[in-house]
């Protein structure tokens, strides 16, 4: 669970990277206006992987790097 939690950190902070750039004007990635969604993308990873983090720290036992 930690590693899906990791997975999904650096996924949320690569979607915020993008966002930015975005809303930078730097390159527009093809979508538009609607590059708003980089940052609900973003947060939405950020969130499960918070709650991967919660989940491994309240099932310390079944919640072991290998």
């Amino acid at each position: 669970m930690k590693k899906v939690a990791w997975i999904f950190g650096i996924v949320g902070a690569l979607m915020m990277l993008f966002g930015a750039i975005w809303f930078l004007g730097i390159f527009k990635f093809g979508i538009g206006q609607n590059g708003i969604y980089f940052f609900h993308i973003a947060n939405s990873c950020f969130l499960f992987a918070l709650l991967c983090k919660c989940w491994c720290h309240h099932h310390k036992g079944e919640c072991k790097e290998k």
